[in-house]
């Protein structure tokens, strides 16, 4: 994510979202009622014109945000509200509803006044632009293709050609092996690995990733792709895989959080406070390495000044989606703060 001009003054924040984790970021931050402003096109009917035809005009919209989601069938966020201003007016009336997509390098302003949560989301998005975003595979019988999804975009790196002829049944084995081989090694180190195909190809290299390359297995996901050439690695982009995987993510770490915090209750090793009395004294006394909040907790003006506190004395926020297990049982204990040594024996 690149930050292009913060005015904490006036609550305004000029972004650039560079990769698809970027979108995922910003799906987190813009909230309704916030305003977004940005380019984006209008269709309008001349005088007496009628059905859904209608020229595309290009304005500059301040949408104060309704619905924020991820366009089903590409790679954008949609914000859809009524227009609080727009040029040229003509073409953008306020008052009207409007739907600003908001894509990977175009740039957007967020009129907001940034909490601690929004700032860690940055900070977090910021940190992640240094590396590839995801490693993206489509393979069938014939041939694997290979691409990168970076900052400056999509790179299509290598494809990989299977040898095999299924005539000589003990050739074709072991020209598989080689072909699978030959893929995993060039997928070894990468993040956000999704490996997609029309057929069982993609499922037999699973089974050979899960058993040569455990290490390799739990970074990857599988997903269906109608071709193994470059339009299926689009495919993928168009269906938002990219965003679901970064999603899964974060709620395995979820898990890893809780399980941290359950286990340290277990061992009563006072390195773990719940309730929002025993996580304020923690705070309080620098000892909190990591806050858990859940996300209903986050229009809670104590929660807000808590998790401002424990940012500043360099705390790591951890907001978990309602809806998912691990933020239910955090639901269970309110808030959580995992410590860096004990406070209370």
């Amino acid at each position: 994510m690149k930050v292009i001009h913060h005015n904490a003054e006036e609550h305004t924040l000029k972004l650039e979202p560079q990769c698809p984790e970027d979108l995922w970021y910003l799906h987190k931050i813009i909230e309704q009622g916030d305003g977004v402003e940005g380019v984006s096109f209008r269709r309008f009917k001349s005088l007496g014109e009628e059905g859904e035809s209608g020229e595309k005009k290009k304005v500059h919209v301040l949408v104060r945000a309704d619905q924020v989601e991820f366009a089903e069938n590409a790679l954008k966020l949609r914000v859809t509200g009524k227009i609080e201003s727009g040029s040229p007016e003509e073409f953008a009336p306020k008052g009207a509803f409007h739907t600003l997509d908001i894509e990977i390098h175009e740039r957007v302003t967020l009129h907001k006044k940034l909490n601690a949560y929004h700032w860690s989301l940055l900070n977090d998005a910021k940190k992640r632009s240094q590396h590839v975003k995801a490693f993206l595979v489509v393979m069938d019988e014939h041939q694997a293709t290979l691409a990168e999804l970076q900052l400056q975009g999509l790179k299509f790196v290598a494809e990989i050609q299977f040898r095999g002829t299924k005539k000589d049944p003990k050739a074709f084995e072991e020209a598989q092996k080689a072909y699978f081989a030959e893929v995993a090694k060039a997928l070894e180190g990468k993040d956000h690995l999704v490996i997609a195909g029309p057929g069982f190809a993609k499922d037999n290299f699973k089974k050979y990733v899960d058993e040569k390359y455990p290490a390799l297995a739990k970074n990857a996901r599988y997903e269906y792709a109608a071709s193994a050439e470059k339009p299926g690695v689009y495919e993928l982009l168009r269906r938002g895989v990219i965003e679901k995987a970064l999603g899964e993510q974060r709620l395995a770490k979820e898990f890893e959080l809780m399980e941290k915090f359950k286990a340290s209750v277990g061992r009563d090793d006072h390195l773990a406070a719940y309730g929002l009395a025993d996580v304020q004294a923690a705070v309080d006394a620098g000892a909190a390495s990591d806050l858990l909040v859940s996300e209903t907790l986050m229009k809670d003006k104590t929660v807000q000044k808590l998790m401002d506190q424990a940012r500043q004395l360099g705390a790591e926020l951890h907001v978990f989606d309602a809806e998912s297990q691990p933020g239910a049982e955090l639901a269970a204990f309110g808030l959580v703060a995992l410590l860096r040594y004990a406070i209370w024996k």
